[in-house]
């Protein structure tokens, strides 16, 4: 019996999207409990990279024809 994935690409997309949505917060957080602030300032930016990702995935979201 063969299982085949149902996923098409714009299921892919939002599921990137919702990945790194969740990756800005979690960053985020982690960031706000860092002591050292090199450490702080790294998670900050991954934070911030992690947004930037997800709004990526939305314009590709939008562009075909997807609903946010």
């Amino acid at each position: 019996m063969e299982i085949r994935s149902s996923m098409n690409d714009l299921d892919m997309l939002i599921d990137y999207e919702k990945d790194s949505r969740l990756a800005a917060v979690a960053y985020l957080s982690t960031a706000e409990e860092a002591h050292d602030p090199e450490l702080k300032d790294l998670f900050l930016l991954f934070s911030n990279r992690a947004m930037k990702h997800q709004d990526n995935y939305l314009e590709m979201i939008k562009k075909i024809g997807g609903e946010v």
